[in-house]
């Protein structure tokens, strides 16, 4: 017979059918498995494959855990009915949600108009959120972009979000709770010809620290560098590494569990420098 202790207490272990229930606790069954073919080289991650009687999985992935640079990824989780394809379930790796940047790109410079945005602010009343209409500098072109991204400013050659900036210059309104669920963030809604749609969360109220909110608003869209912040679980950076660790649980309790093997997809990276006897 196998026992334990907890609290004080005596456990006898694998006298019921339950399955992962330890002290009273219902854990999933889960597995952590790392990927290191060929450890030397740089590879894009691409998909994983589970030979599994399961079809509901969860977990993420992640890769050059050691590095403290922008080496460093994490993916976005997955919580998901994986594909079947005879027997083999599939899955594409989801993006990066740690230090992608091909989510983020240049956006024209906005032509700060302080009237119109006073004008705004004014007829708006208590509304959830700050929206204004502004023009943008964008050489005559038609831009399309996204909807719904967020805007980036850099200072001091740092990429700031509206949130950075307020909490560096604004301290007075780092601690308001802002309106419009967007936690301090602009966003762009349209861009249509030589105009932008621009929306913002805002504090509550009319005077004193929207008054501020309006100033620091108008600073932010008016830097000479913006840029645009798509969601990196849509458009981030895939998984590259020269490892790939899987942290990956099953929620199923219906009945045992059977992993035969997990495998990755993945491809050599076109800029990383491989090293041969013949360089």
């Amino acid at each position: 017979m196998l026992s334990s202790f907890e609290n004080s207490g005596v456990w006898k272990h694998d006298v019921n059918p339950v399955r992962n229930n330890f002290y009273g606790e219902q854990f999933p069954s889960s597995v952590d498995v790392v990927f290191n073919d060929y450890p030397s080289e740089v590879k894009v991650f691409k998909a994983m494959s589970i030979e599994t009687n399961k079809s509901l999985w969860t977990g993420k992935f992640l890769t050059n855990q050691e590095h403290d640079d922008e080496n460093n990824q994490v993916s976005h989780s997955f919580a998901s009915t994986l594909n079947d394809k005879e027997g083999i379930k599939y899955i594409e790796l989801p993006r990066s949600s740690k230090n992608s940047t091909s989510n983020i790109y240049p956006f024209y410079s906005i032509v700060v108009d302080a009237d119109v945005i006073n004008e705004a602010s004014e007829n708006q009343g208590l509304t959830s959120s700050f929206e204004v209409y502004l023009p943008i500098d964008n050489d005559g072109r038609n831009p399309s972009f996204p909807v719904g991204v967020e805007l980036l400013g850099v200072v001091s050659n740092n990429l700031l979000s509206f949130k950075d900036f307020i909490d560096l210059n604004y301290p007075a309104l780092s601690n308001i709770t802002f309106l419009g669920g967007l936690d301090k963030s602009i966003r762009i809604v349209s861009v249509k010809n030589d105009l932008v749609r621009i929306r913002s969360s805002r504090p509550p109220g009319l005077t004193g620290n929207f008054d501020s909110f309006v100033e620091a608003f108008t600073e932010f869209v008016g830097l000479s560098r913006l840029y645009l912040k798509s969601p990196s679980s849509i458009n981030g950076d895939q998984m590259r590494g020269s490892y790939l660790k899987a942290g990956l649980s099953c929620p199923d309790t219906s009945g045992p569990i059977e992993i035969n093997a997990v495998n990755i997809d993945y491809e050599f990276s076109s800029s990383a420098a491989r090293l041969t006897q013949n360089t």
